[in-house]
C-alpha cells in the first residue's frame, strides 16, 4: 500500500508516491516515483525515481532533502531542486521507518531485518547501528544526542546516534498500539489502541495524559501540532477531534474562565484523601473554607 504522503516540517512541501496510472505505466520495471508538491499552490515541482515500491518517506528539518525507503530495503536521499540522488543506503529487508537528525547531517532507518542504521545523509556512510526488531517509528531528540526507536511490542529504546549504544529502554504498557507518533520536538509520544489516545513523556516513560474518543469508534490516525500542544485524531467514520492535551495548558485554560480556586469541600471531593490543598490558579483567591497559601 503506497497510498500515503508526508509534509515537510515547515509545511511547504508534500512528498508522496506517484499514483497516476499513466505515469506508472511509463516507468521501467521495478522503478517508482516520489512526487514533491508545493502545499500552498498544489503544484508538483519535482519527481524522484527510486528502485522498488516506496513504503516510507521523510523530510529533513529544513525541508530541502527527502528520504524514500522501499520494500526492497533501499533508502535513497534526494535534494529539492536536483534530479540526482545524494545518497543510497541498503537494508536486508523492507524499510519500516525513517528520520533525520535536527541538523540534517544524520539519518536513521529501520527495516524488517531487525536493524536500525544511523548514517550520514549526504553520503549514505553508516556511522552506527543497533538491533531492534519490528521497529514502527524513529525520531531524534531535539538536541540530536539520542535517537528513539519503538517497536510494535511497545519497546522504546534511546540510543547514541554516533555509537549505537543503548542509553535507556523501557516497555510501554500499551503493547498493542495501532499507531505511534512522535511530537515534532521529540519530547512526547502518542500511542493508541481502539478508541483511546495516550501521551507519554519520552524522558521518563510515564503516561502524562490520555483521551477516549467520545464516539467510541477506533482511531485511525493522529497528529501533533507543530508546537506539540495540540493533538488531532480521526476515526474510520470521518470524524476528527482536536485535543489540548497538556495538563498545564488545561489548567491555564480553566483558570482563565474561573473567578476562584476550588473550595476545601470541592478539593476533598475531587482529590485523594491526604493530598494537601493548594491553589491551582495562583492568580485567583481560594474557595470557601480553604486557606490562602
Amino acid at each position: 500500500n503506497n497510498n500515503f504522503g508526508v509534509f515537510s516540517l515547515d509545511g511547504r512541501w508534500i512528498a508522496s508516491p506517484t499514483r497516476q496510472a499513466a505515469d506508472i505505466a511509463s516507468l521501467p520495471e521495478g522503478i517508482s516515483l516520489v512526487s514533491i508538491w508545493e502545499a500552498e499552490s498544489g503544484q508538483e515541482v519535482q519527481r524522484m525515481a527510486v528502485a522498488g515500491d516506496i513504503v516510507a518517506l521523510a523530510f529533513n528539518a529544513d525541508g530541502q532533502r527527502v528520504a524514500a525507503g522501499t520494500a526492497s530495503g533501499l533508502v535513497q536521499v534526494g535534494q529539492i531542486g536536483s534530479r540526482r540522488p545524494l545518497a543510497d543506503l541498503y537494508h536486508d529487508g523492507p524499510i519500516t521507518a525513517l528520520a533525520f537528525s535536527p541538523d540534517g547531517q544524520l539519518a536513521a532507518s529501520s527495516s524488517q531485518d531487525g536493524v536500525v542504521k544511523i548514517w550520514k545523509a549526504a553520503t549514505g556512510e553508516v556511522v552506527a547501528q543497533l538491533t531492534h526488531p519490528r521497529v514502527q517509528e524513529l525520531t531524534f531528540s531535539p538536541d540530536g544526542q539520542q535517537v528513539y526507536s519503538i517497536s510494535w511490542g511497545g519497546l522504546l529504546i534511546a540510543s547514541n546516534p554516533l555509537t549505537g549504544a543503548t542509553i535507556s529502554q523501557y516497555h510501554l504498557p500499551s503493547e498493542s498500539s495501532y499507531f505511534i507518533v512522535f511530537s515534532p520536538d521529540g519530547r512526547w509520544l502518542a500511542t493508541g489502541d481502539g478508541p483511546v489516545v495516550q501521551i507519554w513523556d519520552l524522558t521518563t516513560g510515564q503516561e502524562v495524559a490520555h483521551k477516549t474518543n467520545d464516539s467510541g469508534y477506533s482511531i485511525l490516525s493522529v497528529a501533533f501540532s507543530p508546537d506539540g500542544r495540540w493533538v488531532a485524531y480521526g476515526n474510520w467514520f470521518e470524524q476528527v477531534r482536536v485535543w489540548l492535551w497538556h495538563p498545564d495548558d488545561l489548567i491555564d485554560q480553566a483558570c482563565s474562565r474561573l473567578s476562584r480556586n476550588l473550595s476545601q469541600a470541592e478539593w476533598e471531593t475531587y482529590f485523594p484523601p491526604g493530598m494537601p490543598y493548594h491553589q491551582t490558579c495562583p492568580n485567583l483567591p481560594p474557595g470557601d473554607g480553604a486557606e490562602e497559601n
